[in-house]
């Protein structure tokens, strides 16, 4: 057992479900006598209409990109299509991006629904939430940053994605060719 729970048998058995096994933040179905991998609780992959969308993946495209100083994805609830894919950034100094803008230079990798719906920079001397082991606490920076009133948020239209037709055939299955 890790450090944190040695000599602590509370703080111990609050890791395990009461079948025995260690709460690891993994979702799996059995199937078969098989576990088939669901995704992780903690929301690296979240959903956008039938789409799985991975987190860390589209945000380290995110932070690639030349002008970006600062970049988190984060998902953001949204009842017309499950979750929306928000990129929350800082650009470098003296450079002003939009939605479309980071939209576009995200296409050139990364497929059509990986895409950010929703943009929120960050302004001087806004931080983002973290957590005691120092990360993004995803829950509390939806919550300031994309909440109620959304102030700040720009927003993309998502009514015609699933009808929307592509040049590319990987946009909408996530495939490459």
């Amino acid at each position: 057992m890790f450090l944190g729970y040695l000599n602590s048998p509370t703080d111990t058995a609050s890791r395990f479900d009461p079948d025995g096994f260690f709460k690891t933040g993994d979702l799996a179905i059995r199937k078969n006598g098989r576990y088939i991998f669901q995704g992780r609780q903690n929301m690296d992959m979240f959903k956008f209409y039938t789409y799985k969308v991975p987190r860390l993946h589209v945000e380290a495209h995110l932070l690639a990109l030349p002008y970006i100083a600062e970049g988190y994805i984060l998902p953001v609830e949204d009842p017309q299509c499950d979750t929306r894919v928000a990129a929350l950034v800082r650009f470098h100094p003296h450079h002003i991006g939009d939605l479309q803008a980071l939209r576009k230079a995200l296409a050139e990798q990364l497929p059509a629904y990986q895409l950010p719906t929703l943009l929120r920079v960050l302004r001087e001397g806004e931080a983002v939430p973290r957590t005691w082991s120092d990360k993004v606490a995803l829950g509390r920076a939806v919550g300031m940053f994309f909440g109620e009133g959304g102030k700040g948020v720009e927003v993309g239209d998502v009514g015609g994605f699933m009808k929307g037709g592509t040049e590319r055939m990987w946009d909408l299955s996530g495939m490459r060719g």
